[in-house]
């Protein structure tokens, strides 16, 4: 039975991967993007792209290439960026954060300090009303026991099935990582893009 839930579990980690995208903006720092359409769009958080209207993008294997910001919302921490449609992208489908329950297992994918792929996973916590430690009240957040580092932001927390249910945004903690819900980043995108038939 761990044999198989390991193949499973390593197949799921796989597909994500494919929609994985680092992301650099200047010299200021390093986050990571997911694909949410082939043609093109990615996400990632405001904090990430912090106010440029050009990134550098990339995965292993591939060479860089440049993005535009589209837009940013710095009070949710949501930005939109597009590539020039010469870079093939697998969208990740979008999820429903709201099907959630505690001790459901979810898995957070990034790339820490610019690095390779990396992977950790966790039982959700809870979605909490607000920032876990006060502050920032936009909307819900997902809180997962999950240990996250710097790189992490912008990239994909996933659910068992490997749909997009929450966009890496901070650790609280040692062990607590904090994500913005995916009916947050659907609100955003509906905002941002209507209903662009681009959307996966």
């Amino acid at each position: 039975m761990l044999r198989e839930l390991n193949v499973e579990f390593a197949d799921v980690v796989r597909a994500a991967r494919q929609s994985l995208r680092w992301v650099q903006n200047g010299k200021r720092g390093l986050g990571t993007a997911v694909a949410i359409s082939p043609q093109g769009w990615l996400l990632t958080n405001a904090h990430v792209v912090s106010g440029s209207t050009k990134v550098q993008i990339g995965s292993e294997g591939e060479e860089a290439i440049e993005a535009s910001v589209v837009t940013q919302d710095e009070k949710e921490d949501l930005a939109l960026l597009r590539t020039d449609g010469h870079a093939t992208l697998v969208p990740l489908p979008l999820g429903d954060s709201r099907s959630l329950r505690a001790g459901d297992w979810v898995i957070a994918l990034g790339h820490p300090w610019g690095g390779r792929t990396a992977v950790t996973c966790g039982s959700l916590i809870g979605l909490e009303n607000g920032f876990p430690e006060g502050g920032r009240k936009e909307h819900e957040y997902l809180v997962a026991a999950i240990r996250m580092r710097p790189g992490y932001s912008g990239g994909p927390l996933i659910d068992a099935g490997g749909n997009l249910v929450g966009l890496n945004v901070m650790i609280t903690g040692p062990d607590v990582g904090v994500a913005i819900p995916s009916h947050v980043v659907r609100d955003f995108l509906r905002r941002v893009m209507g209903n662009s038939k681009d959307l996966a």
